[in-house]
């Protein structure tokens, strides 16, 4: 199984409270699935320095340890003009933050489903396929 995890889920993954919301124990499957090698992972460029700007912002004690999970995913990062120019696409078709069509852009392109909590990017996107919400992704 191929899949983009967004930052909504990889900070469940660190900061495992009620300020990232439900489905921790979903994201942290991922992760040992990602771990063991059951599940693939591809994300962005810019997918850890997002995940370590909500961090660094919100619990700083955190970021030491952020460095180790997201090191021990070992997620392959995609980065390609092809990627770019889809993301500027659905950017612009479903008016929404270049950073989260990133993700799926990367889904589309590789095969993969993006995961993510983001509930508004999700119905926006759905139709376009490649994209489940994390509390209905079964590991």
């Amino acid at each position: 199984m191929r899949v983009v995890i967004d930052a909504s889920v990889a900070l469940k993954w660190v900061i495992r409270q009620p300020a990232t919301g439900p489905n921790v124990d979903q994201a942290l499957a991922i992760l040992r699935g990602i771990r063991n090698r059951t599940i693939e992972a591809v994300a962005p460029a810019h997918f850890q320095a997002e995940v370590l700007a909500v961090v660094a912002r919100t619990r700083p004690q955190r970021v030491p340890i952020t460095f180790g999970i997201l090191r021990s995913a070992q997620i392959e990062i995609v980065a390609s003009e092809t990627v770019l120019r889809r993301a500027a696409d659905l950017t612009i078709s479903l008016q929404h933050h270049l950073f989260d069509t990133l993700y799926h852009a990367v889904a589309l392109e590789t095969g993969a489903t993006l995961v993510t909590s983001d509930q508004v990017y999700f119905g926006k996107a759905a139709g376009l396929g490649n994209i489940q919400l994390l509390s209905a992704f079964a590991v």
